[in-house]
């Protein structure tokens, strides 16, 4: 699976932010910007791929 950051927003124009393919905490670094634009975090819930380790970047797969 490739890394992406998946939006939705609901018909009441709440946001969902969902980010696959990249294993451990660091996915909390990539949806900061988004996160601060949005504005308040009302909720905060981790996937299954938030207690992987993260693998180190030079031996990460274009697809991990």
């Amino acid at each position: 699976m490739s890394e992406r950051i998946i939006i939705r927003i609901d018909p009441s124009g709440n946001p969902t932010i969902k980010v696959e393919g990249h294993p451990g905490p660091g996915c909390k670094d990539i949806t900061k910007a988004v996160e601060k634009a949005l504005g308040t975090v009302v909720s905060d819930k981790t996937t299954n791929e938030y207690s992987l380790p993260a693998q180190a970047e030079a031996s990460r797969h274009v697809n991990c």
